[in-house]
């Protein structure tokens, strides 16, 4: 029997956790089926992740594995859990049968909540197939989507790059080009021409000397109040250069909830 491997979840983000589970399932496989699950406003949407753009950064992620199928199941329509299992497990079977040409095969379902096995297991269906599921233990690769969701910078390092261009933080500063250079140097970040630009994903903030839309930018430092009107706009009304400086790095450190070293203050 062919042997098949199947994960499902929201991967709203796609994180480390989520890949090794997904490899171990490669590993143990003949073929694997990645199925990414929401509805309409589900948390991944929440964040500017709806399901379609979570299909398509999963496709992109994984689109060097042969063995991988990528779909997407919407429960919009759907009852809302715990009261959609039937129906939902309904769809997910038929996704399965959709993409498996060869029957019998040998099916394990890879889970990461314990309250799923049983729920799949009592709606196993009574055909050729051999069905079984695999839970994972979570504590080993202590991460989830929704601490990331939380703070995207602090645990950028678990987020796969494929979804790391959602979560990447633009920051400009206005008329002060001096300044917009040294807070990436400091922060070890990129400096660039436009947000067009070619961003490296291991970056989570990039620094833009040519905003094309100004509008769009996570931060904005600049000494127009006019401006405060701006999406995250800080005004800087610091004279002091030195202290312009590092009230910036402050104002870094609590947009973003992260820790760019700096003197003493």
């Amino acid at each position: 029997m062919t042997k098949v491997g199947v994960y499902f979840g929201t991967f709203a983000p796609l994180h480390i956790g989520h890949l090794q589970e997904i490899y171990k399932c490669a590993t143990e496989n003949e073929k694997v089926l990645v199925i990414v699950s929401g509805y309409t406003d589900d948390r991944g949407a929440q964040i500017g992740l709806p399901l379609a753009k979570r299909l398509a950064y999963l496709q992109e992620a994984f689109k060097d594995e042969p063995n991988f199928v990528i779909a997407g199941l919407n429960e919009t329509d759907l009852p809302p859990m715990p009261h959609g299992w039937d129906e939902w497990t309904k769809r997910l079977y038929s996704i399965i049968f959709e993409n498996i040409a060869e029957t019998p095969a040998d099916i394990t379902f890879y889970v990461g909540e314990v309250e799923y096995v049983k729920e799949l297991i009592q709606r196993f269906p009574e055909d050729m197939n051999h069905y079984q599921v695999e839970i994972a233990n979570r504590l080993e690769i202590p991460i989830s989507a929704t601490k990331i969701r939380g703070n995207s910078l602090r645990y950028w390092q678990f987020i796969h790059p494929v979804f790391r261009q959602h979560f990447t933080k633009y920051v400009t500063v206005l008329d002060n080009e001096t300044l917009l250079r040294r807070l990436a140097y400091s922060s070890n970040s990129p400096l660039v021409t436009t947000e067009m630009d070619n961003i490296s994903s291991n970056s989570g903030i990039v620094f833009v000397k040519n905003p094309i839309h100004i509008e769009n930018m996570d931060i904005i430092f600049t000494e127009n109040s006019e401006t405060k009107s701006k999406r995250n706009t800080i005004l800087l009304d610091d004279k002091n250069e030195q202290l312009r400086f590092y009230h910036s790095i402050d104002a870094l450190n609590e947009q973003f909830k992260i820790n760019i070293p700096r003197l003493g203050k």
